[in-house]
Formats: C-alpha cells, sequence, structure tokens
C-alpha cells in the first residue's frame, strides 16, 4: 500500500501542468520496481505505469513523454536489477517459476475473477452472485465497461487541456493500478494453472476500486442530491451499510474456517467441472459457485419457505434415469437437514445411505451424490 501512494505521488507530481518532469517519473519507476520485488502481481504497477503514459500522449508532447519513460525504466531497472541478477545467478532465469499449464479459458478466468470481487465488495451478497454466475450479465458488463470507457475517451479527448490538473487524477492513477492488477492475475491463471481465484490474490485491489466507485458515487450523488452535504451524508449511510455486510461476511469466513461451504464447492467445481456433461442439471445450494468455477449447469433447488416448488423424489429419479440430472451437490448439509429445500432432497442430504441404489457418494466436502441413471427405486 505505501508503494502504490508512493507511486500515484510520483506519477501526479511528473505531469503537473502538462508538461513532464522526469526525476519524478525516475522515482515512479523505483517505486515500481520495489513493488515487483516485494510480489510479483507488482508488476501491475509497470502496467499501470505504461496505460498512463499512453493517456499522457493526449495532453502532453510524445518527446516529452518518451523521456518520462525512459526515466521511469531507468528507475526500475536499479531498484528491481539485483533481483534479476541474483534470479540468473542461483537459478539461471530471471523468473524461476515452473508451472504446469493452465485448464480454463480467459472467459472463465474473467468470471471468476468478477465474481470474486463483486462478492467481497458487497459483503458475499446472495443476489450478486447469482446475477454474475450468468453468462449474459457478464456479456452485458463487459459491454457496459467498454461503453464507459468510449464515452469517457470521448469526454477526456475534449477536455485534454485540463486533465492533467484534474483532481480526480489520483482516481485514474489507482483504478489504472486496480485494472492492471486484476488483468494480470486473470493473464496468469489463463496461462498457467494454480490455486483457482480467490479473495487472496485480490485483496490488495479492493482499497483503490472502493476509493473509485465511493469518489464516482459521491460525485454522481452530489449532481443529484444538488447538496454537497446531503451527498456526503447518503454515501456515509451507504458505506456504514456496505462496512458493515463486509465485516460480518469476514467474521463467517474466520468462524467457520475448512468448514467454509463456499470455499468446499470452489473445490468441487474444480475437480468435477470437466467430468460432468453441459447439458445435465446439477442440483446445488452452491449453484453459482458451481456455474462460475465449474462451468457446470448448476440449479438452485426450490425453496419451500419462498413459496418456491420443492421437488419430489419420483421427480428426482425419473430426470435421473433419462440422463437430464447428474446428482446434488450439498456443500451446506444442515440447510438441507432443516427441509429449506423440500422434504426430498432434505431426506437424500441427510441420510445417503438409504438410497444406495439410487445414488452413489462420490466425495463427503462438499456431499457429492451421483446419480444411477440405470436403477434404483429408493426406499
Amino acid at each position: 500500500m505505501v508503494l502504490v501512494f508512493a507511486w500515484v505521488l510520483c506519477l501526479m507530481k511528473s505531469t503537473p501542468y502538462g508538461d513532464v518532469r522526469w526525476p519524478w517519473c525516475l522515482l515512479a519507476g523505483v517505486f515500481a520496481g520495489l513493488g515487483w520485488c516485494v510480489r510479483n502481481d507488482g508488476l501491475a504497477l509497470l502496467a499501470a505505469s505504461l496505460a498512463y503514459a499512453a493517456l499522457a500522449l493526449r495532453w502532453t508532447r510524445p518527446a516529452d513523454v518518451l523521456r518520462g519513460g525512459i526515466a521511469g525504466a531507468v528507475g526500475c531497472v536499479g531498484a528491481s536489477g539485483w533481483l534479476l541478477w541474483h534470479n540468473l545467478a542461483v537459478f539461471g532465469t530471471a523468473i524461476p517459476y515452473r508451472m504446469p499449464l493452465s485448464d480454463t479459458s480467459l472467459w472463465q478466468n474473467v468470471r471468476q475473477a468478477t465474481y470474486v470481487i463483486a462478492k467481497d465488495m458487497s459483503g458475499g451478497s446472495s443476489k450478486i452472485r447469482m446475477l454474475l454466475s450468468h453468462p449474459v450479465v457478464m456479456m452485458a458488463l463487459v459491454a457496459g465497461a467498454l461503453g464507459l470507457a468510449v464515452v469517457a475517451d470521448a469526454r477526456w479527448s475534449v477536455r485534454n487541456a485540463g486533465c492533467s490538473r484534474s483532481p480526480y487524477r489520483p482516481l485514474l492513477l489507482l483504478g489504472l493500478f486496480a485494472l492492471a492488477h486484476v488483468g494480470m492475475i486473470v493473464a496468469a491463471r489463463t496461462v498457467y494453472r494454480f490455486d483457482a481465484l480467490g479473495s487472496r490474490f485480490f485483496v490488495c485491489t479492493y482499497w483503490p476500486a472502493l476509493l473509485v466507485v465511493y469518489a464516482l458515487a459521491f460525485h454522481i450523488l452530489q449532481r443529484g442530491l444538488r447538496s454537497k452535504r446531503a451527498a456526503i451524508v447518503a454515501l456515509c449511510v451507504v458505506c456504514s451499510f456496505v462496512a458493515a455486510r463486509q465485516l460480518r461476511q469476514a467474521m463467517l469466513d474466520i468462524t467457520r474456517g475448512s468448514a467454509d461451504p463456499l470455499r468446499s464447492a470452489v473445490g468441487a467445481a474444480a475437480k468435477l467441472g470437466r467430468l460432468i456433461a453441459s447439458d445435465q442439471i446439477v442440483l446445488s445450494d452452491q449453484a453459482p459457485v458451481l456455474r462460475v468455477f465449474g462451468d457446470m449447469n448448476a440449479r438452485l433447488p426450490g425453496r419451500p419457505a419462498r413459496g418456491e416448488a420443492q421437488v419430489t423424489l419420483p421427480e428426482l429419479i425419473s430426470a435421473a434415469r433419462q440422463g437430464i440430472l447428474w446428482g446434488v451437490i450439498a456443500a451446506d448439509r444442515s440447510r438441507f437437514a432443516e427441509g429449506f429445500y423440500g422434504e426430498a432432497l432434505g431426506r437424500l442430504v441427510s441420510e445417503p445411505q438409504e438410497f444406495a441404489g439410487l445414488v452413489e457418494v462420490t466425495a463427503a466436502d462438499p456431499l457429492v451424490l451421483k446419480f444411477r441413471n440405470a436403477e434404483g427405486e429408493g426406499p
């Protein structure tokens, strides 16, 4: 965080009035190089620096931008050169990592990253998780983001003379850093295979992203309410609500520990996603997670308490025999046992041994029940 703030300050000082001051570019490069030495994803500072240099071409002469870029590159090499030399001397390569190739596509990783970030920033909202688990919603969000970028570019092309002195320039830099960081994580997971994308990969992007979101919200509220004081009060109320949800979700994650249903569902999705046909349905209490992380045709069972139709045992048997239903994945068994998803699924999950002729238990955490398509009538 300290390196990011120092990097933002240096880049702001490097282009104060439309010109480029190379000593500040040199310092920005030093902090970006140090960020890479601390963590590999510190390369996001370098990527954000390049993006900012490209934007600076709108209000600065290309020769000045080139001079500042060279100064920044010198600073980065000076700060991180020792690490490159150490890696070459000890491991024989500048980046000594050997990982297997990825097993997920770029689109899957984009969906997973968006899902995790939205879940964490919203305090685990189930409605947001449901929305973002659908590809159509994701495509709409991507199209909206591209449209917003086009509109912003058009407005900047008109106001480029004052962009270098805009009070929102720190937010621009923080936003570039957050986007660069997320982009690098997604790109790395698309090329290499490592743990499923989770909160720990994006935690350092949440605070700059929240600053940008709250600043934009304040700007919109101020124009809508026509009162700065009312906008501040409204934003404080919203921030307090979101913070309370985030603290509640964090405490739940801590108390659940390894028994977290969401975490176990992510693990099951990674293992079973390639084994289940896309035209077969999986019933699960964590259907959004299975859709995003396993690309499964997962559905939430009917919830009688909410007025939804509950599935019956004959319906389950019929769908399994027709090859429509693959099975049930229960991450939180207590919800099934309480009858939240109906009596049939409650019995099936609570006492699967009674339905040995109907289902096969393939995993215990989460409970994975695969239907035997050919036979079995249940007790």
